[in-house]
């Protein structure tokens, strides 16, 4: 229901389009096990590999990655025309303040990341995705959207990173993992005698030691991720060809 949604927003002035990707996915979806007669293969063609349904990366990685290589091809040159700045402290503190001047952004995708994570199954490719549409719809830059506006940057980012945190919400106090990373989280802990769910907090410091870890990662984040910048962001520069 959720992903359906998704296409409604996500194809709005391209109704046909989004309906017939809308049924391509479905198709897909239909692959495999029937979770209600049992065992029965569906559109497997009789084909071992297909028994357990078509892998959710395989699908990624052909609608979108496979298509975007094609079309970097097409167009030529490098992923960006004009020269790449140097990251510097001012480069870093602008895109600090380019977070800061977009409250209601921030706030929205913070609530949007929260409540897909807390959503069993869904995951942060959701959380990304709708965050994103939806910042395209109610913003003022919507016409530059996908071309690297801040706005849309931030919906993707923060919406994410909340969802991660969302993520372990039914995870740790219902023991119903969020999403996969949840349920291999829940599977160390069962593995360590910690139990997942209403008891969690009462496992002495364990709860204590998981929260804290999730704030050195924010930092460890920031202290890590902006030397590196530095070196991966000429990947940008390599020929589109290669």
């Amino acid at each position: 229901v959720m992903a359906l949604a998704l296409i409604s927003i996500a194809s709005r002035g391209e109704t046909l389009k989004g309906l017939i990707m809308g049924c391509v996915g479905l198709a897909l979806s239909f692959i495999g096990n029937d979770p209600v007669a049992g065992f029965i293969d569906r559109f497997s063609f009789g084909l071992v590999y297909l028994a357990a349904g078509v892998p959710p990366m395989s699908v990624f990685v052909g609608v979108f990655a496979i298509a975007q290589i094609i079309r970097m091809l097409e167009e030529g040159g490098t992923t960006v025309q004009e020269r790449v700045p140097s990251l510097t402290i001012r480069a870093s503190l602008n895109g600090f303040l380019d977070v800061i001047q977009h409250p209601i952004t921030v706030a929205r995708s913070i609530g949007i990341g929260i409540y897909i994570g807390i959503l069993p199954a869904l995951g942060v490719t959701t959380a990304t995705i709708t965050s994103y549409l939806v910042e395209k719809q109610y913003s003022p830059e919507r016409e530059q959207f996908g071309q690297g506006v801040p706005s849309g940057l931030v919906a993707a980012e923060v919406s994410k990173g909340c969802c991660v945190v969302g993520d372990m919400i039914p995870t740790f106090m219902l023991g119903i993992p969020g999403s996969i990373t949840g349920a291999i989280i829940m599977a160390a802990f069962i593995l360590h005698g910690i139990p997942a769910g209403p008891q969690f907090l009462l496992s002495g410091s364990a709860p204590y030691i998981v929260f804290g870890g999730i704030i050195l990662a924010q930092i460890l984040i920031v202290v890590t991720g902006l030397p590196l910048i530095r070196t991966v962001g000429h990947i940008v520069k390599i020929p589109n060809t290669l």
